[in-house]
C-alpha cells in the first residue's frame, strides 16, 4: 500500500478551498431529508424521475441525485437513462414522454417498479458490505456509486467513476482484482488509515486525490489568494464612464447575481437564492446586491470587473468614495465582499464575464493600494 507524502498532504491542505466543502456536506443532508433510506420503499414515480417540469423538479430522487449534490459528486456526461427512466426527449424524437431502458420492462410502471427494486437492493447490499451484490446491481456504475456514497458515507468514498476508482486502486497501490464497490470502500478506508487525512471530509480526501493522481495539480481546488500589492504600476488614467463600460458593468453584476444564486442552491439554501435583493439601481446604499451567508445572516456584495494593468502584471477596479466607507465600516466590513468578474473577449464586441472570485472586503484592503482618480470641486459664487 503507497505511502502520501506528509509535504504533499499540508501543501493541499493549507490551500485548499473549503467552499465546495461545505456546499457539499449541506447537499447531501438535504439530499437525506428529502430521501431517507428507509422510507424508499414508499417513493412513487413522480418523486423518483428527472424531466417532468409540471412539477418541484429540483426535488425528485434523480434530480437531486444529479444536480442537487453536485458539489458532492459529479456524474454528468452520460445520457438521462443511467437513472433507468426518465421523462423527456431524445435527439431524434422531440416528443416528451417517459423513456426507459428494455432491461426494465416494456412498460413506463413496469420499468419503474424494475428500478425501484434495484434502488431497494443496492441500498440493503451497501448495509451489508456484499461488494459483488452491488456490482451485479442493474443500476448504471456511477448512478449507484453516487447514492452509496451518500447513504453511506462512512463506507464509500464519493468517487463514481469505475475507470478513475480503478486507476486511484493501481496508484495507492491496493489489492488487485478486487469489485469495484470494495475499492471504493476502501479507498474511504484508506483515508482513516492516515494520521492526517483521517479527520478530512470525503470531499476534500477525493478532491486530493483526483488532484495528485488524476490531474497531477495539487492547486487545481486551491481557493484564489490575493497578493500584496507595491507601488511599483505606472500610472493608470481611468477613463470617464461611457456606454460600453456601463454595458459591461451590468453583465459582471448579472453574471455575480447568477453564480450568487447557485452559491446559495448548493448549500442547500435555495428558498434564501430567491429573496437576494438587487441594489443596484441605488448607489447610496453601497453594494449591489444583499444576499445571506450559509447562517442566515446578511451578505452586503458589490460586484467589480476587473481591468488588466498595462504592464500585465495585475488588475486594477474602481471604488467608490461611498463603497469605501461602506465596505470598512463597523457595521458592514465583516460582511461585505467584492465579488471580482473576470472577462474576456468573446465573439460579441464587448468582453463577456467567464470568471468570479469572491473576497471579503477587508482582505481586498490590505491587499490592495489605493490612488484617487478624481475629485468633486465644490464651490460657490458671490
Amino acid at each position: 500500500m503507497r505511502k502520501l507524502k506528509k509535504s504533499e498532504l499540508k501543501h493541499f491542505s493549507e490551500n485548499y478551498n473549503t467552499d465546495r466543502e461545505l456546499a457539499a456536506l449541506n447537499q447531501r443532508e438535504n439530499f437525506i431529508r428529502a430521501y431517507p433510506s428507509d422510507e424508499l420503499v414508499d417513493i412513487k414515480l413522480a418523486e423518483y424521475v428527472i424531466g417532468r417540469k409540471d412539477i418541484n423538479e429540483i426535488e425528485t430522487f434523480c434530480y437531486l441525485v444529479e444536480v442537487g449534490t453536485r458539489s458532492w459528486a459529479r456524474i454528468t456526461g452520460s445520457t438521462a437513462y443511467k437513472f433507468g427512466i426518465y421523462f423527456g426527449q431524445t435527439k431524434t424524437d422531440t416528443t416528451k414522454m417517459y423513456r426507459f431502458t428494455k432491461k426494465y420492462g416494456d412498460t413506463k410502471m413496469k420499468a419503474f417498479n424494475a428500478v425501484k427494486a434495484s434502488l431497494l437492493e443496492l441500498i440493503e447490499s451497501a448495509q451489508n458490505n456484499d461488494y459483488a451484490a452491488i456490482d451485479c446491481n442493474l443500476l448504471s456504475q456511477m448512478f449507484k456509486a453516487k447514492i452509496i456514497s451518500l447513504y453511506f458515507p462512512e463506507k464509500f468514498i464519493n468517487i463514481c467513476s469505475k475507470d478513475h476508482t480503478l486507476l486511484l486502486a493501481e496508484e495507492l497501490k491496493l489489492e488487485a482484482n478486487l469489485a469495484v464497490s470494495e475499492y471504493q470502500h476502501l479507498l474511504y478506508d484508506f483515508k482513516l488509515q492516515n494520521p492526517i487525512t483521517e479527520s478530512w471530509s470525503n470531499t476534500k480526501f477525493m478532491s486530493f486525490l483526483y488532484s495528485k493522481f488524476i490531474r497531477s495539480n495539487l492547486d487545481e481546488v486551491s481557493r484564489k489568494k490575493l497578493k500584496k500589492a507595491v507601488r511599483n504600476h505606472p500610472e493608470v488614467n481611468y477613463p470617464d464612464k461611457n456606454d460600453a463600460n456601463d454595458k459591461i458593468g451590468k453583465n459582471s453584476e448579472k453574471f455575480a447575481l447568477k453564480w450568487e444564486k447557485e452559491r446559495l442552491r448548493e448549500l442547500g439554501l435555495t428558498e434564501l437564492a430567491g429573496k437576494i435583493e438587487d441594489m443596484t439601481k441605488r448607489p447610496g446604499y453601497g453594494y449591489d446586491f444583499l444576499s445571506f451567508n450559509v447562517d442566515g445572516s446578511k451578505r452586503y456584495i458589490e460586484v467589480k470587473t476587473l481591468r488588466q494593468l498595462p504592464n500585465k502584471e495585475g488588475c486594477s477596479f474602481h471604488l467608490s468614495s461611498n463603497e469605501l466607507a461602506k465596505s470598512t465600516s463597523p457595521e458592514l466590513k465583516d460582511n461585505y465582499y467584492f465579488y471580482l468578474v473576470s472577462v474576456e473577449k468573446g465573439t460579441e464586441v464587448l468582453p463577456v464575464p467567464v470568471r468570479l472570485d469572491a473576497f471579503l472586503a477587508e482582505e481586498v484592503h490590505q491587499a490592495s493600494i489605493k490612488k484617487p482618480t478624481s475629485y468633486v470641486v465644490s464651490m460657490e459664487y458671490e
